[in-house]
C-alpha cells in the first residue's frame, strides 16, 4: 500500500524540506511587512513562524533518531554532529522568533513585533548553513542512502559511488532491462 514506506529506517529525509521552505518563506513576509505595513504579511509571517518551528522541532527530532539508529562509528560522524548543532541553534531561534510573535500579539506591542526579523534572519542563516551541511552528508557520504548506493539495495544489480581506481566518474548499473548498459 505505502510502497518503500513500509519498509523506511530514515524518516529525516521527510521533514526536512518543511522548516527551510517555512522559516525562508516567513523571512521573506516579514520583510514585506516591515517596508508595507500591509496586515496580510505580517498574518502571513506569524503563521509561517509558527509553522517553521514546528516543522523545525520535527526535523531535528527525526534527525536525532536516525542519528541515533545510524551508530556512532561513521568516519564523518562529526560531521553529523556539526549539522545537529547548527540545526539545534536554528530550533532555539525559530522558538524566539515565535515567542516575539506571541507576546507581542498578547500585549497589542508593535514595538517588540520590530524585533521579530533578528531571530528569523539568525534562523534562516543557520538554517542555510546547517541546510548545507545536511546535503554534504548526503551527497558526499551518502548518509541516509546507503542502502541505495552501495548496492544492499535489492532492486539494483551495482551501484559504485565516486570517482573509480581508473580515476574514470561514477558508474550506475540498474537491473532494469531498459537501461541495458547504459553508464553515466
Amino acid at each position: 500500500m505505502f510502497g518503500t514506506l513500509g519498509h523506511v529506517d530514515i524518516i529525516h529525509p521527510m521533514f526536512v524540506h518543511f522548516p527551510i521552505a517555512f522559516i525562508l518563506a516567513g523571512l521573506a513576509m516579514e520583510s514585506l511587512f516591515m517596508v508595507r505595513r500591509t496586515d496580510s504579511y505580517g498574518r502571513c509571517s506569524e503563521w509561517l513562524v509558527y509553522l517553521g518551528l514546528v516543522s523545525s522541532v520535527a526535523a531535528v527530532l527525526s534527525g536525532l533518531r536516525d542519528t541515533d539508529r545510524q551508530g556512532h562509528d561513521t568516519p564523518d560522524h562529526e560531521l553529523v554532529h556539526l549539522h545537529r548543532d547548527i540545526m539545534i541553534w536554528m530550533t532555539i531561534a525559530a522558538l524566539l522568533a515565535a515567542g516575539i510573535v506571541l507576546v507581542s500579539k498578547w500585549r497589542n506591542s508593535s514595538a517588540l513585533r520590530r524585533w521579530l526579523i533578528l531571530p528569523l534572519a539568525i534562523a534562516a542563516l543557520l538554517l542555510v548553513y546547517g541546510a548545507d551541511k545536511g546535503a554534504e552528508l548526503v551527497f558526499r557520504h551518502g548518509h541516509g542512502v546507503q542502502g541505495w548506493m552501495t548496492g544492499d539495495n535489492p532492486e539494483q544489480e551495482e551501484v559504485r559511488i565516486g570517482p573509480s581506481e581508473q580515476g574514470q566518474g561514477s558508474e550506475v548499473k540498474d537491473s532494469d532491462s531498459s537501461h541495458s548498459g547504459h553508464r553515466h
